[in-house]
């Protein structure tokens, strides 16, 4: 009998985690980006370099990856939520993850990402501070990118990124 039992209880389990596996599992933490096949959740072009790249965790596990900070932005506006809970961008340098809360953000007329937003992102203050004074750029912190965006004061190609406020 306590053979049946245990038999049965590894059953469940096997067939417990194979469901979980193919379910909609709640996710945490960043959202994965694999260069050259992860899609751009705002414009649907794949993701070349993560280096231009941003990543958001929805509070149900949902993630949503853009190919330039500023899709993450228009997103941002369009489920009228740009708090900086949840988001990541990657640093120029590195390519590693740093939450947007704790990054530098340098805008300049003079970077080329994907969308022409102009926007990248570092860990390190320094860092952004060296590349905005090259380019004639600035650096801001996450509100004052959300801040910039909102005044209209952020370069754009001109597709349909550009929102209503």
């Amino acid at each position: 009998m306590k053979r049946q039992v245990a038999t049965w209880l590894v059953g469940m389990s096997v067939l417990a985690m194979a469901l979980t596996g193919c379910g909609e599992a709640v996710a945490d933490g960043v959202p994965e980006i694999i260069e050259g096949r992860s899609l751009c959740d705002e414009c649907g072009m794949i993701i070349d370099d993560v280096r231009t790249a941003a990543a958001r965790r929805l509070p149900d596990g949902t993630s949503k990856v853009f190919d330039d900070i500023g899709g993450m932005l228009v997103d941002g506006y369009r489920d009228d939520d740009l708090s900086a809970v949840g988001r990541w961008v990657f640093d120029y340098g590195t390519g590693d993850a740093v939450p947007v809360g704790s990054a530098s953000f340098v805008a300049s007329g003079d970077l080329l990402t994907p969308m022409g937003w102009g926007v990248v992102a570092y860990a390190a203050e320094q860092d952004a501070l060296d590349l905005a004074a090259s380019l004639n750029g600035h650096v801001l912190s996450w509100d004052g990118l959300v801040n910039a965006h909102s005044g209209g004061n952020l370069r754009t190609h001109g597709h349909d990124m550009e929102i209503d406020h």
